[in-house]
């Protein structure tokens, strides 16, 4: 059974006012979730990060699936409660900061990785290059040691 069949969108209630709480509720979760995830990013917990994936996932198909039900409902969302329009509002411009906070440890992470499989792929670069017989400069001529050595060379004309 895969991630999809495991997890169906749910429709919003008919009620707008219900309908923006429950969406607000979804933006709590993956609010928390983000939170969550960049803890673990800074602590350098890989396996707790991991771990959250799942259940990020499964969170930002709600939030998408209650995000686009409510925009088919623009209408009714101009009559809504204007109370649960500015708690909404407030919430989403926190969830805004801690998503910017949650990208910006994932960003770094990315970097840190970067710079690790760099520092790994210079030390076999270096590594090959020290075991080799013959290695070439920069510039792509022979390197003085492996100039001095006399190599011979013939040419076999008998087929």
């Amino acid at each position: 059974m895969t991630q999809e069949q495991e997890h169906s969108p749910a429709l919003l209630p008919k009620d707008t006012n219900t309908a923006l709480r429950t969406v607000m509720g979804t933006v709590k979760k993956l609010g928390a979730l983000y939170e969550e995830e960049t803890k673990a990013l800074h602590a350098s917990k890989t396996n707790d990060f991991i771990e959250l994936q799942k259940k990020k996932i499964t969170v930002a198909r709600d939030y998408e699936n209650g995000m686009t039900q409510i925009m088919a409902r623009q209408k009714e969302l101009k009559m809504a409660d204007p109370a649960v329009k500015d708690k909404l509002k407030a919430m989403y411009a926190e969830f805004q900061e801690i998503s910017n906070r949650n990208m910006q440890a994932i960003e770094r992470m990315q970097r840190c990785t970067e710079r690790l499989g760099n520092t790994i792929r210079n030390a076999a670069i270096k590594s090959a290059q020290s075991q080799r017989a013959y290695s070439y400069g920069d510039n792509g001529a022979l390197t003085n040691a492996a100039q001095r050595k006399i190599v011979s060379s013939g040419l076999s004309e008998t087929a």
